[in-house]
Formats: structure tokens, sequence, C-alpha cells
């Protein structure tokens, strides 16, 4: 007689959260979702959230606590996409005011479900929030795996580095932190567009978080795509998804708010 495995959290975690790896594996569906990723439109980032949360389930992650950071920010940039999409149209008139709910399929009485635009930004939001909190613990992961790294090299080689190694831990250190300062400004700026009314009464001081933010952004990205000082080598990424698309999503969210 066979017995069932006991129900762990780990195995919620798997089940619930991971449960896009039940995706079957098709080259055709993969090459779909490769193709639309390239269309240019926040309206088509959808897909792209769809293929990173599929590619996290057939990656090895680095660490446990990782993987579940990673396939709950996903899940935050599911709510965060069809309420930012719901509240354009709305805005622009081009969905109606209220639709039928789903319930008067079975009760004709059912009350029809109103699409406000505000409330649609809030919620909106909201879920971005969730992914900028989610993502001060992985950073916090991220320095984990990088102090290892470093405490391995200089053990391996009795402290001494080669300039490779010093530079490529440099710029792991640079991005480390400057993705660190480009959340601690988004913090602020989701709660305040996460709360009726806002947060931050002066909006002088939205303005000042969103340039830092901006110029933060842009200096990550344009030392990520610059190219090497030394002879070209294979260093993969501390810790990126097989799609970084939570970085990509979280620097642009804010260019989305109208900021």
């Amino acid at each position: 007689m066979s017995r069932s495995k006991p129900l762990t959290l780990a195995r919620l975690n798997d089940s619930i959260l991971g449960i896009w790896g039940i995706a079957p594996q098709s080259q055709s569906l993969d090459h779909l979702l490769r193709y639309l990723s390239t269309w240019s439109g926040t309206e088509l980032r959808l897909f792209q959230i769809f293929q990173w949360l599929i590619s996290l389930e057939r990656t090895p992650q680095p660490t446990r606590n990782l993987l579940t950071i990673e396939r709950l920010q996903g899940w935050s940039m599911l709510g965060y996409y069809p309420f930012e999409h719901l509240c354009y149209l709305r805005i622009h008139d081009v969905i109606p005011a209220t639709v039928p709910s789903p319930a008067s399929l079975l009760n004709p009485a059912a009350k029809p479900i109103k699409l406000d635009s505000s409330t649609l930004s809030l919620w909106s939001c909201r879920c971005w929030a969730s992914y900028v909190i989610l993502q001060f613990a992985h950073l916090r992961e991220d320095r984990k795996l990088l102090q290892l790294q470093q405490r391995t090299l200089r053990k391996g080689k009795g402290g001494v580095l080669t300039a490779a190694e010093k530079q490529d831990l440099a710029r792991r250190w640079d991005a480390y932190w400057s993705g660190l300062l480009v959340n601690t400004c988004n913090l602020p700026l989701a709660l305040h567009w996460s709360i009726e009314g806002g947060l931050i009464k002066n909006p002088v001081l939205v303005d000042i978080l969103g340039l830092i933010t901006a110029v933060a952004s842009f200096r990550s990205g344009w030392n990520a795509t610059a190219l090497p000082s030394t002879a070209p080598q294979e260093i993969s990424d501390l810790v990126a998804p097989p799609i970084d698309l939570g970085e990509i999503a979280a620097g642009g969210l804010i260019v989305l708010r109208g900021v």
C-alpha cells in the first residue's frame, strides 16, 4: 500500500506558485513567446511574464528562497499588467464603465462589474508595490551569494585575485548597489500610488525620486551593456532569471505611471 507524500509548505509552493512548471515543452510555443516578446508596447509585456515564469520552472535557481521570491514577483506582475491595461482602456473609453458579471450566466439578476479607472490604477500599483517589496528580499539573497562567491575566490587563491576577477566582483557589487538604490526610490513611489489620495504630499519629492530612479536605471543599463575592458570570457550573472524581466518591469513602471 503506497503512502502519499506529506503536504508540506514546499510542496504547496511548487503546486501553486510553481504551477507554470506543468506547461508542456514545445518548440513552437517557445518560438511564439520569444517572437511576441520582441514586439514593442507594454500591452505585450504579459507574454514576456508568461515566458519568464515558465522558464523559471525549467531552470535551476541558486537557492530555494530565490525561486520562491521570483515566483511571487512573477505572479505580482500577472496582477499588475491586466489592471494597468484595463485602466488604460477605460480612460480612453475603449471599454464600457460596466461589464456583465460572470455570475449572470447563472443568475440574470447579478449586478454588473464596475470598471473605475482610478480603482484599477490603485490595484495595478499595489501589485507593483508587492513586487518592489519582494525585490528587497531578492537583493538580500543576491548579497549573500555575492559575498559567498567573493569568499570562495579569495579562499581558493590565498586571497590573491586576478585583475579580471576583481573587475568582475566590482561590476557585480556596483550592480547590486545600483539595484538597491533604484528599489529604495521605487518603494515610496509604489506606496504613494497605491493609496487613494497619495502618500507623498510634496509633488517635488515625487519628481526627485523619479529622477533618481531614472538616472540610476540608465546608469545600470549603460554599465551592463558596456564592452569588457579585458579579453571576453564566459561570466554568468549572479542571480538572473532566464529572461531578466523582473528588473525590466520594475524599472519601466515609473514610466508607465507617468512620472
